[in-house]
């Protein structure tokens, strides 16, 4: 993650973020963590105190929270790769995203580090750094005539979507320079579209 100076000092959200993640990463603390979590989800979905309570039981369990502590200090630098996008990708950020300074301008900066015409920078209002959790419906609305304008005669709509999911996962590991992954088991933020 790239930390801004300025942006601790001026944007509230944002200084709680690194705040709450450094400590998370310093203490190996599951409460900063879930502090975390109820910052980034700006909106919360119905099933969220469900989705916390599970997902802070299943980081208690044995080695769980040092499997997650690793998502923190991957190797990978996927903003090496959005050069190598070859196909559309929709870029979705929300406008209260804690993670960023300015998420309207990460997102245009990720796509202007694609190939030109690659990327479309698309922003949910109001929701955090999970739009997808918190506003299934609008992410939706965004999604569905992507699709729609960018599946192709010479391309399925299946495989159209499994390169758009892929493109996307790799301008999301770069927005954070650092690959999202999950350890297995931990309950999912899947939509219920």
């Amino acid at each position: 993650m790239h930390y801004s100076l300025g942006g601790l000092l001026r944007v509230r959200r944002y200084r709680q973020c690194v705040f709450l993640l450094g400590g998370t990463q310093l203490f190996r603390s599951l409460r900063l963590f879930m502090r975390y979590l109820n910052l980034a989800y700006r909106a919360k979905p119905a099933d969220y105190p469900g989705y916390m309570a599970a997902l802070a039981a299943k980081l208690r369990e044995p080695g769980r929270m040092a499997e997650f502590m690793k998502t923190f200090n991957s190797p990978a630098d996927a903003e090496n790769q959005l050069l190598n996008i070859k196909c559309p990708t929709l870029v979705i950020m929300g406008t209260l995203d804690p993670d960023f300074t300015g998420p309207q301008a990460e997102g245009d900066a990720i796509v202007a580090a694609m190939p030109t015409g690659a990327g479309t920078p698309a922003m949910v209002d109001g929701a955090g750094h999970y739009p997808h959790a918190q506003s299934p419906e609008a992410v939706a609305e965004l999604v569905t005539p992507f699709l729609t304008e960018h599946a192709g005669a010479a391309a399925s709509v299946a495989e159209s979507r499994t390169r758009v999911v892929a493109s996307a996962m790799v301008a999301t590991q770069a927005s954070q320079n650092r690959t999202q992954t999950r350890p297995s088991g931990l309950p999912s933020r899947r939509p219920a579209w």
